[in-house]
């Protein structure tokens, strides 16, 4: 994508638009939403997701969706997954990862101390963000090895596949009511 758009291959996609001239700028939002959409399309659940969200649902855990996708993609990926989420931030709503604004604002919206949310992220920004917020943190690797960023998470997942694992070292295995 960074390619097609001609930015650096290191460089973040939605900041580095931002510093671009009205035409070029218009001509990367329209690159960035054709692999959004395409993406959306082709999205599926990764393997034991499923049951790691049953599992929150069941232990009453609220759950937020904090993207630097747009609401329209953010949505459709949602629907062709078949999933909800009882809050859902985009860039349109505010900051994008890894600011910490959605994250804030989340704890903020729910009454919530920082220290009783995880984020659960599978990029380094979902980490900078989580930390920057005071919360707890979740590298996601889906088995991909060391990646940039993970050493500064509080937990690393592999696989959802061993998410008991992963509520256990939170303390959140045996909870039976709402995190409030």
């Amino acid at each position: 994508m960074r390619r097609e758009m001609g930015l650096p291959e290191n460089s973040s996609i939605l900041e580095e638009i931002t510093r671009l001239d009205a035409g070029r700028a218009q001509r990367c939002r329209q690159i960035l939403e054709y692999h959004e959409l395409d993406g959306a399309r082709r999205a599926v659940l990764i393997p034991g997701a499923s049951d790691f969200i049953r599992r929150l649902d069941t232990l009453g855990v609220k759950r937020a969706l904090a993207t630097r996708n747009s609401r329209a993609m953010a949505e459709l990926t949602l629907h062709q997954c078949g999933l909800t989420f009882d809050l859902l931030m985009t860039r349109e709503d505010g900051p994008a990862k890894p600011d910490p604004w959605a994250i804030t604002h989340i704890c903020e919206i729910w009454n919530l101390a920082p220290r009783s949310v995880v984020m659960v992220g599978d990029f380094r920004f979902d980490i900078e963000a989580g930390n920057a917020a005071g919360v707890r943190t979740v590298y996601f690797t889906r088995g991909r090895g060391a990646l940039p960023g993970m050493e500064k998470a509080d937990h690393v997942l592999e696989s959802f596949d061993r998410a008991d694992d992963l509520l256990d070292a939170l303390g959140l295995r045996w909870l039976s009511s709402p995190l409030v």
